[in-house]
């Protein structure tokens, strides 16, 4: 998955359908790729809505969709490939704007979960690390939910800790949210954990600061 678009296409000839394109990447990048008429739809509402069952489950969740693509967009990409074939330093550039004309206008086809499982040893290392008084962060891609779940199961996060969660919408609001956040921690005891990662909303970011209940 392209870590900047947070999503990954395939351009397929698929017998009896044509030229397909199919999509797969985190729910907010696809969500914004489907026809108008599925946005804000029941469809998407079941998809939002699996996909948070999925994260509460400590589950990693992807959305898929597909496009016909009509005969014009097939040109163009052929036209594209020639181009970069002509101009290998103007590869990405090139990439970026076929992205544009073929990732649009999509149909949704659903969600998929993966169990990435812990290794060996992990919450009892991150246990005795914790019992050193070293304090932990993790800067996830994760979902809140989906981060806060695995934080658990990997012991970072205890049930006698206290959570503050806090949403931002933009990369200025994180820095004053986060010193407030601070500040309402070390009131009574120092931070011992944070996850901060992207929310399940359609925009913005959260973090889950911890501390052990005094």
């Amino acid at each position: 998955v392209d870590h900047r678009r947070l999503c990954m296409t395939v351009v397929l000839s698929v017998p009896g359908m044509g030229t397909v394109a199919f999509c797969k990447g985190a729910d907010t990048a696809i969500a914004g790729l489907l026809q108008p008429h599925f946005q804000g739809s029941s469809v998407e509402e079941r998809m939002v809505a699996k996909s948070y069952d999925f994260a509460c489950q400590g589950l990693r969740t992807l959305w898929f969709a597909y496009r016909l693509l009509p005969p014009e967009v097939v040109q163009r990409i052929r036209a594209t490939r020639a181009e970069m074939r002509a101009h290998p330093e103007r590869r990405d550039e090139l990439f970026m704007e076929l992205y544009s004309v073929v990732e649009r206008d999509m149909v949704p086809l659903g969600v998929t979960a993966v169990e990435d499982r812990l290794q060996e040893g992990v919450p009892e290392a991150i246990e005795t690390l914790r019992g050193a008084g070293l304090n932990l962060w993790v800067l996830t891609g994760d979902k809140q939910e989906t981060a806060v779940n695995i934080a658990y199961s990997c012991k970072l996060m205890t049930t006698e800790m206290q959570q503050i969660v806090f949403q931002v919408s933009s990369e200025e609001e994180v820095q004053p949210r986060l010193e407030r956040a601070f500040a309402e921690l070390t009131e009574e005891a120092p931070l011992e954990v944070a996850v901060v990662g992207p929310s399940s909303s359609s925009s913005g970011s959260t973090a889950a600061l911890s501390r052990r209940a005094s």
